[in-house]
This record gives C-alpha cells, sequence and structure tokens, in this order.
C-alpha cells in the first residue's frame, strides 16, 4: 500500500526516473516503463522485535484499562443504569481491532509467528472477536438489550430470510464493481480499492493454511464484523442520528478498519448495512457476507 501511494506521487514529480524511498523498501518509477519494487523488506526486517513486544503490551493494555474503567465507572456511577450507546459500540470496534493486532504482534515477537501466516490470523482474530464480543455482551446485559434489539432473530421464516441473503450478493457486487470503475477511472491508489494482501493467503497451498483462510473469511469474519458493526453499532447510531447516518458511519469505519481496499469494502459495508435495516435482522447479511466472502477466496485460489 506503501509502495503504491508513492509510485502515484511520483508520476507527479519532475523527471525520467524517481526513487522512492519507505520504511517498507525501495521502489523505482520510469516514466517510459512500468514502476519496480527493488526492495521490499517484512515487518519482521523492519521492526526490532523488543518495540513489537513494546507496542503489543501496550496495546493489550490499553484494552485493559478500557474495560477497567467501563467496569468502575458501571459499578459506582449513581442513578439508574446507563443506555445502550454510540460509544459502547465504538469501544467494541475498537477494542475488536487493538485485541487483534496487539494478538499478532506478541505471536511474531514472542513465537516467531509471521503476521502472513494464516494460522497466527485465526489466533488473533478469535482473541479479537472473543474479546470485543464479551464487553458488548456484558453491556447488553446491564443496558437491558435484547439480542433481537440487535437483529440477531428471524423476522419471519428462515428460509426466506436465507433467500434475501443470497438474492443481496448480486447488487452488492455490482456496487464494489461500480466503486472500483469509478476509482480508476478517477486515478485514485490501487490499494484503495483492491486487496492484495488478501490475495496473497490464497498462494499458500498447505491445506491447513487454506481451511484457516476459509474458516476466517466465511465463517468467523461474516459472524463477528456482521454483529460489531451492523447489529450493535448501527443499532446505536440509528437510535441516536437515524438511519442515513448510521449506514454512512458503519460503512465508513467497516472501510478503515481494513486499511486496504477500504473503498470497495466500504461499498460492502454500506450494502449490508441498507440489506440489515430492510429486513431488521441480521441473518440476511450475513448470509451475503458469507457468499461474497466465499466466492472472492475460490476466485483467488482459482486463479
Amino acid at each position: 500500500a506503501e509502495i503504491g501511494s508513492l509510485v502515484a506521487l511520483a508520476s507527479r514529480c519532475p523527471g525520467d526516473e524517481v526513487y522512492l524511498l519507505g520504511t517498507a523498501g525501495l521502489a523505482r518509477w520510469s516514466q517510459d516503463g512500468p514502476s519496480q519494487i527493488v526492495y521490499l523488506a517484512s515487518l519482521e526486517q523492519r521492526v526490532s522485535r523488543s518495540l513489537l513486544v513494546g507496542v503489543a503490551v501496550g496495546l493489550v493494555l490499553i484494552a485493559i484499562l478500557i474495560a477497567m474503567a467501563a467496569f468502575v465507572y458501571r459499578k459506582y456511577r449513581r442513578g439508574p443504569p446507563r443506555r445502550w450507546s454510540i460509544t459502547d459500540g465504538l469501544v467494541g470496534v475498537t477494542t475488536f481491532v487493538i485485541i487483534q493486532g496487539g494478538s499478532q504482534l506478541v505471536l511474531l515477537a514472542v513465537w516467531g509467528v509471521s503476521v502472513e501466516d494464516p494460522l497466527g490470523l485465526l489466533i488473533s482474530f478469535l482473541a479479537g472477536a472473543l474479546t470485543a464480543c464479551g464487553w458488548l455482551a456484558l453491556r447488553m446485559r446491564q443496558s437491558g438489550l435484547e439480542a433481537k434489539d440487535i437483529g440477531l432473530h428471524l423476522r419471519g421464516d428462515l428460509f426466506r430470510e436465507l433467500g434475501w441473503g443470497v438474492l443481496a450478493v448480486l447488487p452488492a457486487w455490482l456496487l464494489v464493481a461500480g466503486t472500483v470503475f469509478v476509482a480508476e477511472w478517477i486515478g485514485l491508489p490501487s490499494f484503495l480499492y483492491t486487496q492484495e494482501a488478501a490475495a496473497a493467503f490464497m498462494t499458500q497451498h498447505e491445506w491447513p493454511a487454506l481451511l484457516a483462510v476459509t474458516f476466517i473469511g466465511v465463517v468467523l469474519a461474516p459472524l463477528v464484523e456482521e454483529i460489531l458493526f451492523r447489529g450493535f453499532l448501527l443499532t446505536a447510531i440509528r437510535r441516536r442520528w437515524g438511519s442515513v447516518p448510521a449506514v454512512l458511519v458503519t460503512a465508513a469505519l467497516f472501510g478503515a478498519i481494513h486499511i486496504e481496499g477500504m473503498l470497495t469494502v466500504g461499498a460492502l459495508g454500506f450494502a449490508f448495512a441498507v440489506l440489515t435495516l430492510w429486513r431488521r435482522s441480521l441473518v440476511p447479511s450475513i448470509v451475503a457476507h458469507a457468499m461474497i466472502n466465499g466466492a472472492s477466496l475460490l476466485i483467488l485460489f482459482l486463479a
């Protein structure tokens, strides 16, 4: 992503050839030929182990302090229980990101598990998901929310809701395709609408690695991300600001936490949010999310 941004910047610089040095490596842009990565350093080579340990411990401590502060505030605060708020949803999403990132750094610094290792990604994803969902479940209990209040229920017949999820795949794909077309037409850096890092996972043909990536993409990610973004966060923002801000804000945050391909992921977040509000259930969006992820992984594997 960094190299892509710098090469895009170099294309507007004077001269026939430009060299670009960043934290990720060295790139060369030539006016007469394609850009070329001269040297690409992995995260393990760029950052010392002691720094990784420090950052990982810091992130975990931040998450622990957030949880402790929330517990103390809830225990000693006078008055009736605090209602579910936008802050609760944001804390859940932030906790998920922090714990997942901190777990990846701990695995790398202590056991040498690369951040590109699918099994390491599975462990870190589970750590972030369990922590965030645990916190949000606690807040639900404290604020008197039920599962149906965040869309964890069936509006009607199960097969009908599954069918709406399947039918939503095509419009969501068309929205993503339109986003890519506009981004390319404007000339935006490709990392904003492509996910090359995700594609790299599918180049590993060891079955444990492929199963880990598939389990994350088809099972864990749809469940956890839909509950966090379209369940807790969308519900809270909609209650406070209305449906349109809720859709736009959750879509933007959903794209932002993925960083790479944030525009296309944000477009999917928009589609899933609209589907959730329309059906008043998370089931269709979970199904659509799982099918799109599964189809994407299959295409990358076959390619």
